[in-house]
C-alpha cells in the first residue's frame, strides 16, 4: 500500500499559505476552509473564493465566516439539502405535466382518427375524403411535434434529476460537521471491502479513532469550540489517507477508516501518524485567537480475519480503542498487542 504524501502536504501548504497571506486566524475552521479550496472538493465554494481574490483586497474573517458556514456548517448543508430536494421535486412536477400533456395529446389523435373515420364512412364524396385526409395529417403533425418536444423536456428532466439524485445522496451520507461520510456510508464501504478482500485474498485493516476526553473540552469551551476540534480531526484525517482509503465519523467523537490492502504494521504506522499529527495541533478559540491547548486520540487497529462478520471485526476494533483508553489514552493499541 502506498500513501501519496506530496498530494495532501501540497494541500496543507496551499491552505497555510493563504491564511499567511490574508493575514487570517489560523484556527480549525479557516485551516478547514482553505485546505477544502486547496482540494477542489466544493467548486462552488472555490469559485466564490476566487471571486473574492480577484476583488484584490482583504478578505475578511466575517465573509470567511460566512462561507464556512454556508459550505461546511451543519446548517449550510442542511440548507443545501433542502434546495437539492426542492428543485428535485419541482422536476418530478414537471415530468407529471409532461406525462399529462402527452397522454391528452394522444387523446386528441384518437378522437380525430375516431371522427375521420366515421367521416369516411358516411361519404364517398372526393373532397370531402380530401380534408378528412388533410385533417388527419395535420393531426398526426403535431402529435409527432409535441411528441419529440415532450422528449427533450423530459430527457433534460432526467438528467437534472440524476444529478440532484446524486446530490442528494452524497449530502444523505455525508456527516454534517466534518464533511467526511457518516456512519451509514461506513458501514456500506465496510461490507464492500469485506467483499473484496475475500474474493481476492488482500488484506483490510481498520482505525478505530476516539478523541480522549471530549466531553470535558465541550464541557470548559463549549459546543461550537468542540465541533471545531471535530472538523480539525476530519481535516487530519483526509490529509493522512491514501486514494482507495475512506475516513468517517462514525458517531459523536469517534471516527474510523477503512484500509483496503494494507498490511497490520502499516495501518499500525498511520494510527501512529494520525495520532501524533494531532497532538502537535494547538486548538485556538477564533473570537479571542485564545489558546486552548492540544488534544488527543485513542486509537485501536485491527484487521480483517477470513470468513469474519462486519460486526466482528468493528467488535474488535471496539475493543483495541478501549483497552488504549484504559491503558492512558493519547496511544495506539493494535491486534498484535491484544486478541
Amino acid at each position: 500500500m502506498t500513501r501519496d504524501p506530496a498530494r495532501t502536504l501540497s494541500f496543507a501548504a496551499i491552505a497555510l499559505n493563504q491564511i499567511k497571506a490574508f493575514g487570517l486566524p489560523a484556527d480549525p475552521a479557516s485551516y478547514a476552509l482553505w485546505y477544502t479550496y486547496a482540494a477542489g472538493t466544493q467548486p462552488q465554494l472555490n469559485k466564490q473564493l476566487d471571486d473574492l481574490i480577484a476583488a484584490q483586497r482583504a478578505l475578511s474573517v466575517a465573509e470567511l465566516d460566512r462561507l464556512h458556514d454556508q459550505y461546511l456548517s451543519p446548517t449550510g448543508m442542511a440548507e443545501r439539502t433542502d434546495k437539492i430536494s426542492t428543485v428535485l421535486f419541482e422536476h418530478i412536477e414537471l415530468i407529471i405535466d409532461l406525462v399529462e400533456a402527452a397522454v391528452a395529446s394522444s387523446s386528441s389523435l384518437q378522437m380525430h382518427l375516431a371522427t375521420a373515420g366515421q367521416e369516411l364512412r358516411r361519404t364517398v364524396d372526393r373532397e370531402t375524403i380530401k380534408a378528412v385526409i388533410e385533417t388527419l395529417v395535420n393531426s398526426i403533425r403535431e402529435m409527432e411535434e409535441r411528441t419529440f418536444s415532450f422528449q427533450k423536456q423530459l430527457q433534460s428532466s432526467q438528467e437534472v434529476i440524476g444529478t440532484l439524485k446524486e446530490d442528494l445522496d452524497q449530502a444523505r451520507n455525508t456527516d454534517a460537521i466534518t464533511a467526511l461520510p457518516n456512519r451509514r456510508h461506513f458501514d456500506i464501504v465496510l461490507e464492500q471491502a469485506i467483499r473484496i478482500a475475500t474474493q481476492n485474498e488482500t488484506p483490510l485493516s481498520l482505525l478505530f479513532i476516539d478523541v480522549d476526553r471530549f466531553k470535558e473540552f465541550n464541557d470548559a469551551h463549549g459546543h461550537q469550540m468542540g465541533d471545531d476540534v471535530l472538523r480539525l480531526l476530519g481535516t487530519t484525517l483526509k490529509q493522512a489517507l491514501r486514494g482507495d482509503g475512506l475516513a468517517a465519523r462514525i458517531g459523536g467523537e469517534e471516527f474510523a477508516i477503512i484500509l483496503p490492502n494494507a498490511e497490520m504494521s502499516e495501518a499500525q504506522v498511520l494510527a501512529e501518524n494520525i495520532r501524533t499529527s494531532i497532538m502537535g495541533r494547538q486548538v485556538l478559540r477564533r473570537a479571542t485567537g485564545e489558546r486552548l491547548g492540544s488534544i488527543t486520540v485513542s486509537i485501536g487497529v485491527t484487521q480483517y480475519r477470513a470468513s469474519e462478520s462486519a460486526s466482528a471485526l468493528i467488535d474488535r476494533a471496539d475493543r483495541h480503542l478501549s483497552k488504549a483508553k484504559e491503558d492512558g489514552r493519547n496511544r495506539v493499541v493494535c491486534q498484535l498487542d491484544q486478541p
